[in-house]
């Protein structure tokens, strides 16, 4: 009889420890909801990083224009910057529609940056049309696109 409690004493123990060591199904669905937004604003800031990047790409090419083209640079660094800025704002674009079902304020913030991805992008293609043309000229054909520069404009 006593060898029977002390068993059934010994198992009541070791199911309270294991009971304590486990968490319950709603602390683990919680730490999992939190896990899961976590890597939604992780991805959303590295999509961030990436569209800042593009920027940073399509104005220093601007600037870079600005100053017609000095100093020298050869013709496939001049369309590094442009390639890079577009490389950039795909990976941002990627990365952001990978974010699966953003709520509340992430929600606003992946529209908006969506809609910021998409300005860059339109703008680093028409710089790249235009370098295009530029590329395309001798040395004097390029002096005169130089001379119609027009719309160079600096994001922020």
């Amino acid at each position: 009889m006593i060898k029977q409690l002390f068993v059934i004493v010994v198992l009541l123990w070791l199911n309270l420890i294991q009971a304590q060591n486990t968490p319950s199904n709603n602390v683990s669905s919680e730490l999992s909801e939190i896990e899961t937004e976590t890597m939604k604003f992780e991805q959303f800031n590295h999509s961030l990083i990436d569209y800042n990047k593009a920027v940073k790409s399509y104005n220093a090419f601007v600037n870079f224009r600005n100053k017609n083209f000095k100093p020298e640079k050869s013709d496939a660094d001049i369309q590094k910057m442009i390639d890079n800025g577009l490389k950039m704002s795909a990976s941002a674009q990627t990365k952001l529609s990978q974010i699966q079902k953003p709520e509340g304020q992430l929600k606003i913030n992946v529209q908006s940056l969506s809609k910021d991805i998409k300005s860059i992008e339109k703008n680093l293609k028409d710089q790249q049309a235009w370098l295009k043309n530029y590329l395309s000229k001798n040395h004097i054909g390029r002096k005169g696109v130089l001379m119609n520069l027009g719309d160079g404009i600096i994001l922020r």
